[in-house]
């Protein structure tokens, strides 16, 4: 035996409006002006948080939610239990949006008094739909200018936290970001352990993060520690550029220099407290010379 199927509950449906404006429908069903052609556009007064600009957004939410506006079989009850006349609430079960809707790309640029979204269909089917649409956009607009400021008063610090998640109330003062200013960003690589005599703390390297060159000074240098047998170095990069964040790869270019050395059997070394000296046989007579022992 298998379980009825069911049609999942729209996302918003169609008592998502004021009750103004299904009593301004009511009246146009009841003058037989139901199917005039109307045209309504949407546009705002002042833009948010004193700045420049709005960020639009929530063009996919608005188009997803009018494909699922319907007055089922509760909202008409409901509407029935309201005084609204049983004729004109069972046109409203027959409800589909067939207009047309236009509106920016999202995340495009908007400004105060200029038309941003319009919508065209008889009035019966443009009317209801004003509330979802100022719900929509207003909000989604809202939060995307938000993010861009958030991102443009950054400069490059780093997003550290989302303190809000879909769905949750946005109040006046609730903070929805934490970010922290990246002053230093630390850089690991990678090398064979033969390489370490010639690694030291404060040679310099080169840093290729994407098309930049950066010239710092190694921080520390690590034995080899894995399995791999491979060395480290760090580099503590200060001021890092924007852009350059956790988990990003990045170029490194050790400055190494050659001088020419000495290989000699251990048994010549003579230790002392003045370190190693070896003898050497230059022009005929014998020099004591003090090295450096990077290898035995």
């Amino acid at each position: 035996m298998t379980a009825p199927q069911t049609e999942a509950p729209p996302m918003l449906g169609g008592l998502y409006t004021d009750r103004y404006e299904l009593s301004m429908a009511w009246v146009y069903w009841r003058e037989g002006r139901a199917d005039v052609p109307a045209v309504f556009d949407y546009f705002f007064r002042t833009l948010p948080f004193g700045g420049g600009y709005a960020v639009f957004a929530g063009a996919a939410t608005l188009v997803e939610a009018l494909e699922q506006f319907r007055f089922g079989e509760a909202e008409q009850a409901f509407l029935r239990g309201e005084g609204f006349e049983a004729a004109f609430v069972e046109a409203l079960g027959a409800f589909r949006f067939r207009g047309s809707l236009g509106l920016p790309p999202e995340g495009e640029a908007v400004f105060p008094l200029e038309p941003v979204a319009r919508v065209e269909g008889g009035l019966l089917e443009a009317q209801p739909l004003e509330t979802l649409l100022l719900n929509v956009l207003n909000f989604q607009t809202l939060i995307a200018t938000k993010a861009a400021r958030c991102v443009q008063a950054a400069r490059g610090q780093r997003l550290a936290g989302v303190r809000i998640d879909s769905g949750d109330p946005a109040l006046p003062g609730k903070p929805l970001f934490k970010l922290v200013r990246q002053q230093t960003v630390r850089i690991r690589a990678q090398l064979p352990t033969e390489d370490l005599p010639r690694l030291q703390v404060g040679q310099p390297v080169t840093l290729t993060p994407d098309d930049l060159e950066l010239e710092e000074k190694v921080s520390r240098v690590f034995p080899a520690m894995t399995a791999a047998h491979l060395a480290a170095l760090e580099v503590d990069l200060t001021n890092p550029p924007p852009g350059l964040v956790s988990g990003a790869t990045v170029g490194v270019d050790v400055h190494s220099s050659t001088a020419e050395g000495l290989s000699v059997v251990a048994d010549a070394l003579l230790e002392g407290d003045q370190g190693a000296h070896v003898f050497v046989v230059r022009d005929g007579m014998v020099h004591p010379v003090t090295v450096k022992v990077v290898d035995r």
